[in-house]
């Protein structure tokens, strides 16, 4: 995010010094000042900027009765409208009624140490983002694959590693799971790759691994598919279709046999990685 008052390298002259420091956030905003670093996490996209020293501001909503800028429309938004013919307003022939529009949200505001602080607001941002999902039963006998009353469960035989995030976990046809894992932290933030044994990551009640294919991100194709273009930087061809991405340490975009079924692979920071897991035999959880 630029600094107060910044805009690209040009000489342009801020009129709206306010509305030129906005900023769409849909993570995070965050103050620091060598020592301590402050961060702020809503739970929704809003517009958000810091105008003074020390000082975080967001834009939750926006109603004005009255146009805010010349030839803009005003923004009178309300809990109910009619349309109406003999409505003279330029730009709508909508009457308001009622009151106005109230949004209601939820931040997260999180301190700490500028090495310590990356860990509270990714935690802050998986309580706004992935929050527990609560389920109710009526109880008796629950079906393969749900919770039974006074029961838990989890498919991990493990927790994941605290800089793992468990993004995606499907079920596909044949048996097949996809899974897609993602590293929490950047380089900046103190991330360092970590390895994951996909082979012993989950309970044998819900899978045993074997075999494991890398997919693409979007999980369409195989990953050892894609072809990556390089652009004319250095005096090579614009277009140039460069050779496959590697599959993770094994031909084919598989993850390379694992004699002793662990299936590791590596996360670097922030990457995210997408798989197809093949269950050794027909069992499985949910079958």
């Amino acid at each position: 995010m630029a600094g107060s008052g910044t805009t690209a390298a040009t000489t342009t002259t801020l009129t709206e010094p306010i509305a030129s420091n906005y900023y769409p956030i849909n993570s995070a905003l965050t103050v620091a000042d060598g020592r301590l670093m402050a961060t702020l996490t809503p739970d929704r996209a809003v517009g958000g900027t810091s105008l003074a020293s020390g000082e975080l501001e967001l834009l939750l909503h926006r109603r004005l009765i009255g146009a805010d800028y010349p030839g803009m429309e005003n923004l009178n938004e309300t809990q109910g409208a009619v349309y109406d013919d003999d409505n003279d307003t330029a730009f709508e022939p909508i009457r308001r009624l009622g009151p106005g529009i109230v949004v209601r949200a939820r931040h997260w505001l999180s301190f700490g140490t500028p090495s310590e602080a990356p860990r509270a607001y990714r935690r802050a941002q998986e309580n706004a983002y992935g929050g527990l999902v609560t389920r109710f039963s009526t109880g008796g006998n629950a079906h393969p694959g749900q919770v039974g009353s006074g029961t838990s469960m989890t498919p991990l035989r493990q927790p994941l590693p605290e800089a793992v995030s468990l993004l995606s976990l499907e079920a596909l046809e044949n048996g097949t799971v996809l899974l897609r894992l993602a590293h929490k932290y950047g380089v900046a933030e103190g991330g360092q790759a970590i390895n994951v044994s996909l082979g012993q990551l989950f309970s044998p009640t819900f899978i045993t691994v074997g075999k494991v294919d890398e997919l693409s991100l979007s999980a369409t194709r195989p990953k050892s598919e894609i072809r990556r273009l390089h652009w004319d930087t250095e005096g090579v061809p614009a277009g140039t279709a460069g050779p496959p991405t590697s599959g993770g340490g094994g031909g084919g975009g598989g993850v390379g046999p694992s004699p002793d079924s662990r299936f590791e692979v590596e996360l670097g920071p922030l990457e995210i990685r997408t798989f197809a897991l093949t269950p050794a035999a027909a069992e499985h959880f949910g079958s």
